[in-house]
C-alpha cells in the first residue's frame, strides 16, 4: 500500500519569476536611458542599475529553490534546499515547537520552529555537506541573539571546525563537524538542535509546528 505524503512548498520561492522579469525589464529600460542621460544623471542611473541587478539576482535565487521544501511521510521528515537536504525518522525527533525564549516576564517569539532530537548524531549521516555548511551561516542570527541575551558566551559564537567526537569514538571533520558543534551550542541555549525558518514553509510556523506534531503522533500507526 502506498503511504501518504504531504508536500510543503517554500514561501521564499514565491514571485521568483515575476521579480526576475520585472528586474530584467527595468535594467533594459535604465540601460537605454543611460545612452542619452548618463552625464546628467550618472549617480541616479548607477543606483538604479545596481538595484535592478540586485532584483535579478534575488529572483534567480528564488527560482533555484526546490518546488517542495518538506516531504512529510509516516516514516520520515525530509527537508530539501538548493544546497542539499536532510532527512530524519520520526523516532529520532523528540519535540517540535515554535521557538521562544523567556526573559523574566517577557517571552521572545523567535521566527523559527525548533526540533529536539534524541541524539544530535542522528543527523550526521542524514545531511549533505553543502547544506550543513550553509546552515552554519544561516543560523548565525540565532547565535548572535544568544550572545546578546547572555545565553552563550561570546567565544561560543565562533564557528568551531574542530573534529566532532561521536559517542562511539569516531571523529567527524569538516562542515558537518562545525554544524554539529553549533547544534550542541544552540541546544544548550535554546533547547533545540535543528531550526526551521519561516521562508521554508507555506503557512505560519504555529500551523506547521502543529502539523508536524500531528504527523509524528500518527506515524506510530504505520509502524
Amino acid at each position: 500500500m502506498t503511504q501518504p505524503i504531504i508536500l510543503i512548498k517554500p514561501k521564499i520561492k514565491c514571485h521568483g519569476l515575476f521579480i526576475t522579469l520585472i528586474s530584467l525589464l527595468a535594467l533594459l529600460i535604465i540601460t537605454l536611458f543611460s545612452q542619452f542621460y548618463w552625464q546628467d544623471a550618472k549617480f541616479v542611473l548607477m543606483f538604479l542599475i545596481l538595484a535592478s541587478i540586485a532584483g535579478v539576482t534575488l529572483g534567480v535565487v528564488k527560482l533555484l529553490e526546490p518546488k517542495v521544501s518538506f516531504y512529510i511521510t509516516p516514516k520520515y521528515l525530509k527537508f530539501k534546499h538548493r544546497k542539499g537536504q536532510w532527512q530524519l525518522s520520526w523516532q529520532h525527533i523528540m519535540s517540535i515547537r515554535p521557538l521562544t525564549n523567556a526573559k523574566g516576564i517577557v517571552l521572545d517569539e523567535l521566527n523559527y520552529i525548533g526540533l529536539t532530537l534524541d541524539n544530535i548524531e542522528s543527523i550526521k549521516d542524514k545531511i549533505s555537506v553543502r547544506l550543513a555548511n550553509h546552515l552554519i551561516h544561516e543560523q548565525q542570527p540565532l547565535v548572535t541573539y544568544c550572545v546578546a541575551n547572555k545565553l552563550i558566551k561570546p567565544e561560543q559564537a565562533v564557528i568551531n571546525f574542530e573534529p566532532y567526537r561521536c559517542e562511539n569514538g569516531d571523529k567527524i571533520k569538516g562542515p558537518i563537524a562545525g554544524f554539529l558543534h553549533q547544534c550542541q551550542t544552540l541546544k544548550a541555549a535554546l533547547g533545540s538542535h535543528l531550526f526551521i525558518t519561516d521562508g521554508n514553509v507555506d503557512r505560519s510556523l504555529t500551523e506547521f509546528s502543529a502539523l508536524l506534531r500531528h504527523c509524528k503522533t500518527a506515524s506510530i500507526h504505520y509502524e
